[in-house]
């Protein structure tokens, strides 16, 4: 009996003799398979070196804007507090007073009120023109005789037109008043008053026609 006919048949019974080939052959390694291992160790160096710049910064780009700036120098810190209560950038001065934009020609800044301007004053009236051409009657409402023709002296001599002195007989006399029937010789008889002493004045159309009328009461002093 031979060696093989002791045996079950198996593949390597079917071996031929002769090509070449001795015993079993393995199967050759796929060199994808043969990376992955490698590409394992990069990730794992990668990741080390990131939790090392996040556990030394916190934030990987801050650190190295730290790290590039030079030492002394007067920089706020990232996350700082401003006066508005924000935060600053990294490497960027506080901001002053001074930082406001201002106007170029004027060099005051431009965020800056303007000045109201001052309300203009009203004009000034100007007073009346006092007409001393205006026809006065003088009329004497007392018992005093004489009385009118005196008061026509002293206004004829400060420069009015005396037209007509005589007595007063509309009834009871009233203290002494200048009437005027037109309201533009308010001011004349105004002028009038102060050249008797102070006498009262009225804007009547009681004795009619125009000018002005004077009525001597108890009170006038010559």
């Amino acid at each position: 009996m031979s060696e093989q006919s002791r045996y079950p048949r198996d593949e390597f019974d079917d071996v031929e003799p002769g090509d070449g080939r001795r015993g079993a052959h393995r199967a050759r390694p796929n060199p994808v398979l043969a990376m992955v291992p490698v590409l394992l160790v990069v990730v794992a160096v990668v990741a080390l070196v990131v939790g090392a710049m996040t556990l030394l910064g916190g934030n990987g780009p801050d650190v190295a804007t730290r790290v590039s700036e030079p030492t002394g120098t007067s920089t706020e810190t990232a996350g700082s507090p401003t006066s508005e209560g924000g935060t600053t950038t990294p490497g960027t001065p506080a901001p002053t007073a001074t930082d406001a934009p201002t106007d170029a020609q004027t060099g005051t800044p431009t965020d800056a009120q303007p000045e109201p301007e001052p309300e203009p004053e009203p004009p000034t009236e100007e007073p009346a023109p006092v007409d001393r051409s205006v026809g006065v009657r003088v009329l004497n409402g007392t018992t005093t005789a004489g009385l009118a023709g005196g008061a026509a002296e002293v206004l004829g001599a400060d420069g009015w037109t005396v037209t007509e002195v005589d007595n007063y007989r509309a009834g009871p006399t009233p203290p002494t008043t200048v009437y005027y029937a037109d309201e533009t010789l308010a001011a004349t008889a105004e002028a009038l008053a102060d050249a008797l002493g102070g006498a009262a004045t009225e804007l009547s159309d009681a004795f009619g026609g125009g000018g002005l009328t004077v009525v001597l009461g108890e009170d006038y002093q010559p």
